[in-house]
Order: structure tokens, then sequence, then C-alpha cells
């Protein structure tokens, strides 16, 4: 298949879960023998322009960076770059909603290619956040040839949520065309269990991953754990205040080939997002033999199962957080029995099957037109 990949920007400087997912995708599906072009911004650091890796066409569009301006910018450089380099796709596979949905939209309605969009939090179908969801989420899904959720809670939060905005009828027919498919993660070779210590935090540093929410439960506890904070952010230096007078370290962003390393030394993983789909840090952390205390938000208790994989909080409550954090932290039989569990829950999440699963509804997509 000619395939046409959009995402928002490209590893190594992006670091969000969508975007390695969609770049570790393009690479392993142009190795299984499809023909790849992979779309995204241009992020600071980053030329623009095309070139070509690993199989794949990399096309990366320079967009303004004046406010008011960056979306219609990216539209119509975006459009440019596709009718030069996108037009004969023969399928479009979009991470998110919003915006690189949108862009599937129109570039399907240019060249006939039909649009996969992938829903990759609950934030994109809240219509109560934000204006752009409330507007674009529900036009997007109502044009796209099928639409993928990475679990079935996630399909359950899909019709809840946009259900207050698109008619009952065609409610069912976005339903009709969504499909499950997780995320996947490469599990490696058995970790060691010997000598863990102190918690990790992987992710943006943007308001939904609720980091401000694990720094005040560290407070909570004597003496306050060590924290190492993978990632960046716009609320990288707010967060650095508030963790001023506990052991955290501010480690920066890390490139996909190093998330290993990181966390390998890790006892535990805290999630204390406020918003998620399947967090490709949680799955990281557990094909790691590190177990993981996260919210019960989007799919998350579908891969982190409450006192046997991982311990589960509601979003915002730090002193349960504290407790879990604290239990893993003490009780070593308790913290190895969970983690084995963890190294063992995510062999069901491996590439292949996700791959497989992925042309399916590729294929399937295309059948549809």
């Amino acid at each position: 298949m000619r395939i046409a990949v959009l995402t928002s920007s490209l590893p190594p400087r992006s670091i969000g879960g969508a975007e390695i997912q969609a770049h570790a995708t393009a690479l392993r599906l142009a190795a299984r023998g499809h023909e790849v072009t992979v779309f995204a911004r241009a992020v600071p650091g980053d030329p623009g322009g095309i070139s070509e890796e690993g199989g794949v066409r990399w096309v990366r569009s320079v967009t303004p960076s004046v406010p008011g301006l960056r979306f219609a910018g990216h539209v119509r450089s975006f459009l440019g770059l596709w009718d030069r380099w996108g037009r004969d796709a023969e399928v479009i596979l979009a991470y998110q909603l919003v915006i690189n949905g949108v862009l599937g939209v129109l570039a399907s309605r240019r060249g006939g290619a039909p649009l996969v969009s992938w829903i990759r939090s609950t934030m994109e179908v809240d219509v109560g956040r934000a204006l752009k969801y409330r507007l674009l989420s529900p036009w997007t899904l109502e044009r796209a040839h099928r639409i993928l959720v990475q679990t079935e809670t996630m399909k359950d939060v899909l019709r809840d949520r946009l259900g207050t905005r698109v008619a009952p009828e065609r409610m069912e027919a976005v339903l009709d065309r969504t499909r499950v498919l997780s995320n996947a993660v490469e599990p490696g070779p058995e970790p060691g269990y010997a000598g863990r210590s102190g918690v990790v935090f992987l992710g943006r540093l943007v308001p939904e991953k609720g980091l401000e929410v694990l720094l005040d439960a560290l407070r909570r506890l004597s003496p306050p754990p060590p924290l190492t904070v993978f990632g960046d952010g716009p609320l990288r230096a707010r967060w650095e205040s508030l963790a001023r007078g506990l052991p955290v370290t501010f480690a920066g962003p890390v490139i996909p080939c190093d998330i290993a390393g990181k966390l390998s030394h890790a006892r535990v993983l805290a999630s204390p997002s406020w918003s998620e789909g399947f967090p490709n840090a949680i799955l990281e952390a557990m094909a790691r033999g590190v177990p993981v205390v996260g919210t019960r938000v989007g799919g998350v208790a579908d891969v982190v199962r409450d006192g046997v994989t991982g311990f589960l909080v509601e979003p915002g409550d730090s002193v349960a957080l504290a407790e879990r954090i604290r239990v893993l932290l003490e009780d070593d039989a308790l913290w190895e029995r969970t983690a084995r569990a963890a190294r063992a829950a995510v062999a069901r999440y491996g590439w292949d099957a996700h791959l497989e699963a992925l042309e399916s509804i590729l294929e399937e997509a295309q059948a549809s037109t």
C-alpha cells in the first residue's frame, strides 16, 4: 500500500507519545514492504523539506510562529506539500483528530484516499473543553472512513462525550466505523529486578499530565523519594519552581531509543495525568518491569490492573498517589511481584500483532471507498 501518515512532529526533538508511535509505525510499515510518506511540522531545530530515511519519505512543513496564524499557515503549507508528495496515497493514517485528522479530511477530498483517524486522548473528544475540539472533533469523525481508539474504554468515552454534540443516528454511524487498536511496545530482554530505586515521570510538561499533583504527593512522603522527570514542555519552568526543596531532577527530553535505558533502574513510574488515551510511557515502563501508579483516565485502567501490575488513583488525589508510591517503595515483596506482573502483561502489545491489525484496518478503509 501507499500510505500517508500525518503526525504533529517527529522525534528526536518531539517526545509526545503519538509522535513516537507514528515514527516507529512508519519505519515498520516500510520494512513490511509498504510505500510510506510521513507529513509532519518542523519543530525548532528541524529543517523543513523532504528527506529519505529507513525506506520512508519524511515531509516536514515550516509554519508561521505568530499566534493566530499557525493554523491557517499550517493548513496552507501542508496542502502545498500534499499536492506534490501525497496525491498518489492509497490511504491516510492521521494521528489525532485535531489538527491532523482535519488535514486528513482535506487531503482525502483532494486525492480520494480514505482517511483513518486515530484518537489519542480523551481530551480530543472532550467537547466541553475547548472550541477547537467542540467544532473540529465531530467534523473529523463524521468524515473519516475509519476511526481508531486505543482501548474499549476509549470507545465508551467517545460515545458518552461526543453523543452530546452529534445526533444519535450519526453517532451510531461513527461507532460503526470505529475500531480498537492499542499502542505497541518492543519488550526487549528480561530486565533485572535488583537495585531499583526512585520514582520517574515520563511525558510532555503540559497541563494535562498533572505533574503538580505528583509534586504535592512527594511532599506528603517523609522523606520524599528522589524523582527524575524526563520530558520538556511549556510548563517546565513553572514546575521546576514548584519542585524547589524536593529531590527532583528535571532531566529534559529523552529520545525514543534511550527510553529503555532511562527506565531500567527506576522503582516506580508515576502517571498523574488528568487526561490520557493509552500512554506509551506506561507501556514502556511495564516492559522494563517498572510498576505504574497512574490515574483512572482514558485507557489507563485497560492496561494497569489495580493491585496487580500497578495501582490506580483518581485524578488530582495526591494523598492516594503518595500512599501507593510509598507502598511500592517500601514493600520489596509486593514491588517485585507487581514488577514481574507488569512485565508479563505487555507481552500482548507486541509490534507484529499490532502491525497486522493496522494493515487490516487500512485495507478495510480502502475497500470502503
